[in-house]
Parts: C-alpha cells; structure tokens; sequence
C-alpha cells in the first residue's frame, strides 16, 4: 500500500510534500505507540480481567 501511494500520489505530484510527509510522520507516531502500548499494557490487563 505504501508503494502505491508514494508512487501514484507522492510521486506524480498528486500528494503535496507537506500533507505526504505529515501522514508519513503521524502514521509512524500511531503505530509505534500502539505497538509500544498495547502489547504490553492492554493485552495482560484484559488477560488478568478475564481469568
């Protein structure tokens, strides 16, 4: 998906720099605090609150 839309979007200047490199940004923030929290603080509470 990422190659489409740097290739498609990005590329043929149909995606401006900023709006591409803010989603790029924002998306990597999204997903490295999901993957930072989740695993470790949600899943073992929602494990404990059903045992």
């Amino acid at each position: 998906m990422a190659y489409f839309f740097v290739r498609y979007g990005f590329l043929t200047g149909r995606i401006a720099r900023f709006d591409f490199v803010t989603g790029v940004v924002l998306g990597v923030l999204t997903v490295g605090a999901f993957l930072t929290f989740v695993p470790p603080v949600l899943i073992p509470a929602l494990v404990r609150r059903r045992g």
